[in-house]
């Protein structure tokens, strides 16, 4: 796993390809270091996300750990994550509001 998209605190996702037609994301979770809170926020993860069947959350198709790490194999989405996405959305309204309010008189 080489082709990383985002890290966080203890975490990184990376895309994954094993063929030309499927494409995931992987997310790779450090156990060490891993309180009693956070490996209890993870099991509340993994079985919410298993239960959910919604075409606007990520699915996930697969769990695994190792001695090291933790892993989820979800649904790829291209564009970047949800932060990203919402400051380009902001962007663009702010510049729409800056295009109407120019030919307004003062």
């Amino acid at each position: 796993m080489r082709n990383s998209l985002g890290r966080g605190h203890q975490s990184c996702v990376y895309k994954v390809s094993f063929d030309a037609d499927h494409t995931w994301a992987c997310r790779q979770i450090a156990r060490r270091g891993a309180n009693k809170s956070t490996l209890e926020n993870l099991q509340n993860e993994l079985r919410i996300l298993a239960k959910l069947n919604n075409p606007k959350i990520i699915k996930i198709f697969n769990k695994w750990r190792t001695e090291d790490y933790f892993y989820m194999l979800l649904e790829y989405c291209d564009g970047g994550d949800v932060a990203k996405l919402v400051k380009r959305q902001r962007q663009r309204h702010l510049n729409s509001h800056r295009k109407v309010t120019a030919g307004l008189p003062e």
